[in-house]
């Protein structure tokens, strides 16, 4: 059918047309972007790096709360609170976060009694963008 075409015809027909992106739809790919949890500069937004932390933070409590029966010992990991904070732009890290444990401690003692301790513990993060989750500081 092709051979059938004259040559301006063939011409247009074999030519791909190559459109420009109107405002309208980069601004349609700046909100996907955005939905994603990825910024302009290439760090993920406050709403995702939060609850990446919070996810942390939950992890943390899990394995802090798992001890050995045999030694007497339970723990209870609080989660009292989980900051995230952007730092100037100084070329650094997009994000900073913070987690903080109020950790109550029980141990059974030879006599039978029970004692009780509590601290507050913090855990320190920056957003690696290499690797695109949160390290401890």
């Amino acid at each position: 059918m092709e051979h059938n075409l004259t040559p301006e015809r063939r011409a247009f027909v074999q030519t791909p047309t190559v459109r420009k992106p109107s405002v309208a739809s980069a601004t349609l790919l700046a909100a996907l972007l955005g939905s994603c949890g990825m910024l302009s500069d290439g760090a993920p937004s406050q709403e995702t790096v939060l609850s990446l932390l919070r996810q942390e933070a939950q992890e943390l409590k899990v394995e802090g709360e798992k001890l050995d029966p045999a030694f007497g010992v339970r723990a209870n990991w609080e989660i009292e609170d989980v900051q995230i904070q952007k730092p100037s732009n100084d070329g650094g890290p997009p994000w900073r976060g913070t987690i903080r444990f109020k950790i109550t401690s029980r141990v059974r003692e030879p006599d039978g009694t029970t004692s009780t301790e509590e601290f507050v513990r913090n855990f320190e993060y920056v957003w690696d963008t290499e690797l695109s989750d949160w390290t401890v500081r």
